[in-house]
């Protein structure tokens, strides 16, 4: 879906024929994570990476979200030794994926280095639909 030309909550309903998603796993900020709370079925879980949502815009008892923080790096800090060897895991996981180019990153523009500043306005604005990779010479 293209959040720019279509109501992303309207067309999950649609596509779930009003049910909402079970999972929804969210990569950008406390807005998109807020209006994830529309979508979600009954009972639906939330995965943070970035900000949790807005849980004033919530109502209570309506939809029992279940809301999940990822902070995959904070690991590190503990000295649960499962939880890091787990990571571990996930990583290779990932990385046989990338590999096996499982993957698509939605890659929509590859830039030069001195265009970073000037994309970095599109992105804030939300002016990008996929990843934006710069390369460095």
């Amino acid at each position: 879906m293209d959040y720019n030309r279509e109501n992303v909550i309207k067309e999950v309903h649609k596509y779930t024929n009003g049910r909402g998603a079970d999972i929804i796993m969210d990569m950008v900020g406390e807005k998109t994570a807020t209006d994830a709370l529309d979508m979600l079925a009954f009972n639906g879980h939330l995965v943070s990476i970035v900000d949790f949502p807005d849980l004033t815009q919530y109502q209570p008892k309506s939809i029992a979200p279940s809301i999940h923080e990822v902070a995959l790096g904070f690991v590190y800090r503990t000295d649960d030794e499962y939880q890091k060897a787990d990571l571990g895991k996930m990583a290779r996981e990932i990385g046989k994926l990338a590999e096996e180019n499982k993957i698509d990153p939605l890659l929509e523009e590859e830039i030069l280095l001195e265009d970073v500043p000037e994309t970095l306005h599109k992105i804030k604005k939300g002016h990008v639909r996929g990843k934006i990779v710069a390369r460095i010479s």
